[in-house]
């Protein structure tokens, strides 16, 4: 049987993996930091249970680092398009009070 440090961090992987695909990524960060100590108090030897839970606590969170880097991505290019509209738009006030200027 798995302990009750395992359990409760399966727990909150579980809740990481559903935050994680709303996107919620600062209640993710909240979760990883309250499952860090529950996996330093595991034992080095795990029944085949236990070691079935970490194998699937692994592959969740393997799955939500992806979804992290995707998103970082998806918002690092939402990031640089609206730069390069805010760069054309001091562009386009250039030119407009050059043109004023001329006049």
């Amino acid at each position: 049987m798995a302990n009750d440090a395992l359990t409760r961090a399966y727990g909150l992987t579980k809740e990481l993996e559903s935050v994680a695909l709303q996107g919620d990524w600062t209640r993710a960060a909240s979760l990883v930091e309250a499952c860090s100590p529950l996996f330093r108090q595991l034992a080095p030897e795990q029944s085949a249970e236990a070691l079935d839970m970490i194998r699937e606590i692994h592959r969740i969170n393997a799955s939500v680092m992806q979804r992290a880097h995707a998103s970082r991505d998806e918002l690092a290019a939402r990031q640089n398009e609206a730069i390069s509209k805010i760069e054309a738009a001091r562009q386009y006030q250039i030119t407009g009070i050059m043109s004023a200027r001329s006049r």
